[in-house]
């Protein structure tokens, strides 16, 4: 294929927010306080399509132990089957966000 103006790429506009994709390789280092404020980031970009989650996950914030372990207590195995519904969407964002693909879910009632 011949390049034409529509489809040669000059590399990322360092300008322009682009999703990243998940990289297995990140490994920054993240504190409690970057888990929480992402949690709720998160949380509050669910609030219209799933103001459930919404509400327990603004609620129920998570705990960072060995640098890696998101920790969350819930009260009830409804929240934790929501939770789990959701962990992949969560946890994409997460890593995303921190730059850690390390990060893993204790879930504790």
């Amino acid at each position: 294929m011949e390049p034409s103006p529509n489809n040669v790429s000059t590399g990322p506009d360092r300008n322009q927010s682009q999703p990243l994709l998940h990289n297995d390789d990140w490994n920054e280092k993240v504190t409690e306080d970057q888990i929480q404020k992402n949690w709720i980031r998160y949380a509050r970009s669910i609030e219209e399509q799933n103001p459930r989650l919404y509400s327990m996950m603004y609620n129920q914030v998570p705990t960072l132990k060995n640098g890696v372990e998101v920790c969350l207590k819930l009260k009830n195995s409804t929240q934790e089957v929501e939770i789990q519904q959701e962990k992949s969407a969560i946890f994409t964002f997460l890593k995303r966000e921190l730059r850690n693909s390390h990060l893993v879910l204790n879930v504790e009632m």
